[in-house]
């Protein structure tokens, strides 16, 4: 019905983990116990786009509502997803648990077509990265990004005093990033290598390297430290 009314329906998987199990106690214990079936696999993933695709979406999103899904993750399931539809593949992800910006740098090496972003006083902590961290790392791969970031940034101006506004509701009202404009500022040399470092660990796979060099970036910026509360209890998206 979107079809035939002329939108764009956009099909969001769901991402989450399964359940942790502790590990058996004691030789026999662990000898005789029996691997948990894990029911969210990539393959989980894939079949739930692919049946999407087949009602009509013409978009696929891989929502990650609490940010869950670790770079080593996309590594593995974007190309996946990539290869099973025809349609274009969205990634939705958010920095509570420190993952965001390094597992969307992760979907972008590996060909993801759309990415959720957030503007700069809106972006990165609980949100989605903000374009600009995104758009410094496109520039260096040699990404096209669509959007206007002149016109960005005029919304960048406007969002600070609605931030501003919004002090009683903010968990970090004393606590802005500093001001950054990626068309016109030049980045300290040491923090243009982080993302340089960042870009070489997520092409070697290594993400330890690239989680620490996206935090160092965060930590730059002033944006909010990982949430590891959410990072160890996987709290689902909207709890």
């Amino acid at each position: 019905m979107i079809n035939e009314l002329g939108g764009i329906p956009d099909g969001a998987v769901c991402y989450t983990v399964d359940p942790k199990t502790e590990a058996p106690k004691g030789f026999f214990a662990k000898l005789f116990a029996k691997k948990p079936e894990l029911i969210f696999t990539d393959e989980y993933f894939v079949e739930k786009a692919k049946a999407m695709e087949a009602y009509g979406a013409k978009i696929i999103t891989l929502k990650d509502m609490a940010g869950l899904v670790n770079p080593a993750r996309i590594a593995s399931l974007m190309p996946k997803l990539k290869a099973a539809v025809n349609v274009d593949v969205d990634f939705h992800t958010h920095c509570t648990p420190g993952y965001g910006l390094a597992s969307s740098l992760m979907a972008i090496l590996h060909g993801v077509d759309i990415l959720d972003t957030n503007i700069w006083w809106f972006g990165e902590g609980s949100a989605a990265p903000a374009i600009e961290l995104v758009y410094v790392f496109a520039k260096k791969l040699g990404v096209e990004i669509e959007a206007n970031m002149e016109a960005v940034g005029r919304i960048r101006d406007e969002l600070y005093n609605v931030r501003k506004e919004l002090a009683a509701f903010d968990l970090h009202k004393d606590d802005f990033p500093r001001a950054f404009d990626p068309l016109t500022d030049v980045l300290p040399a040491e923090v243009d290598a982080l993302f340089d470092q960042a870009i070489d660990a997520a092409r070697n796979n290594d993400e330890a390297t690239l989680l620490d060099k996206c935090h160092a970036i965060e930590a730059y910026f002033g944006f909010p430290k990982p949430n590891l509360l959410v990072k160890e209890a996987e709290v689902p998206g909207g709890m």
